[in-house]
């Protein structure tokens, strides 16, 4: 039987990237309003600070066939209804909830939401991490995502991908499966280009049955126009490169997959002692 493909998403808000990439096999596109909190958790890091709008979300919908429009909203808060509501109304397939760390928080979102549109919560906190096993059996929940950002800060790693190969999100992978829900992990970079070899973290994705995953910076450089985008990477290579590495992680042995598993082990502890040295 032919595997299916994990879904790509890619975060922009120009809706002729936005096209372009539709034709090349992104299934989503990721917009981003979250700002609460974030650049206090996140400043001294290098990393992207989106500042989209509900009308930005309705320009790259009308300029889709297929793919879906995922927007992010702020943690739970007192305008939490409010941000769900004109998502919905702009015209977003999907909403993810960021930033939680209790049940208490998903289960409200999820009953503001009602089953309008599908749901995605970003699990990217230790306390979340923790309360898993409650939080990804929630009645009404679509789909989880495994953010490694914001969880390397909650349990202060050196490296994001530590949270891999320490083996929290295949416990966490686990759970999801285990309740049936549809999860993805993360960010990938483009082949050939990072690091941490893309290679292994697509393998990765595979052997641990994830569904979905983030398209990283490098494969896009933020373009505010599709000549941008073209000027920047070849971008129908750039997936192709990263679909045949897929299709051939399909095919490893058992024995094949725990070498490679222990390979990208070796390169994130490598990395993280690199970092941790370098401080």
């Amino acid at each position: 039987m032919p595997h299916k493909n994990m879904q790509l998403m890619l975060i922009t808000a120009v809706p002729e990237v936005a096209s372009f990439i539709e034709e090349h096999g992104v299934h989503r596109i990721f917009l981003d309003m979250e700002t609460l909190g974030k650049e206090d958790r996140q400043k001294n890091l290098d990393l992207p600070n989106h500042t989209h709008s509900f009308s930005d979300v309705t320009q790259v919908k009308k300029a889709l066939k297929q793919a879906e429009v995922m927007l992010r909203i702020n943690p739970l808060h007192k305008s939490t209804k409010e941000e769900v509501n004109k998502a919905i109304e702009a015209g977003a397939d999907c909403i993810m909830l960021p930033f939680f760390h209790h049940q208490n928080e998903v289960k409200e979102f999820l009953e503001i939401v009602h089953g309008r549109v599908k749901t995605n919560i970003l699990l990217e906190t230790a306390s979340a991490a923790a309360r898993a096993e409650q939080i990804l059996s929630l009645p009404g929940l679509d789909e989880v995502h495994f953010g490694l950002n914001d969880l390397r800060i909650s349990l202060k790693h050196d490296f994001l991908f530590e949270s891999f190969a320490g083996g929290l999100i295949e416990s966490l992978c686990q759970i999801a499966q285990k309740n049936k829900l549809s999860y993805g992990i993360g960010g990938v970079g483009r082949i050939g280009k990072e690091m941490l070899p893309a290679e292994l973290i697509v393998k990765e994705h595979i052997r641990l049955g994830s569904q979905r995953v983030i398209l990283s910076r490098v494969f896009h450089g933020n373009a505010k126009n599709l000549d941008e985008l073209k000027d920047y990477v070849d971008f129908p290579k750039a997936i192709e490169d990263l679909r045949n590495v897929e299709a051939a992680a399909h095919d490893r042995s058992p024995e094949t997959q725990e070498t490679d598993r222990q390979l990208f082990c070796e390169k994130v502890l490598a990395v993280a002692e690199k970092i941790r040295n370098s401080q």
